[in-house]
């Protein structure tokens, strides 16, 4: 997440901390939900389907549920649910990175 954060601040061409603004980091914020919220859907959707294998083990792991999901679904089953966990996760990770901001401001301001 912080990572898509840097890279979407370097995209917006921030150079410097002190001449980064709110609405920029509202706009990178956005921009990392963008790219993080498929990568989290396609691990959530491996962990679900880990869960409900009901005592019948049709996965050995992590790595064997991807592999059949792929062969069965191709890559748009890692994507099934992609609206839902956006619509839960995009709020909330720009709610995340505008707080880390003010805070983060605030902090190297009176502290």
């Amino acid at each position: 997440m912080f990572a898509s954060y840097e890279l979407s601040k370097q995209f917006l061409g921030v150079k410097n901390e002190n001449e980064f603004t709110l609405k920029q980091s509202l706009v990178a914020s956005v921009i990392s939900s963008i790219i993080t919220t498929p990568v989290v859907n396609a691990a959530e959707m491996i962990k679900c389907r880990m869960q409900v294998q009901n005592g019948t083990q049709l996965y050995s792991n992590s790595f064997d549920c991807l592999r059949h999901l792929l062969v069965t679904e191709g890559p748009q089953g890692l994507m099934t649910g992609l609206f839902a966990t956006a619509m839960r996760d995009v709020p909330g990770i720009i709610i995340h990175f505008v707080v880390y901001y003010v805070a983060k401001r605030f902090w190297c301001t009176y502290i």
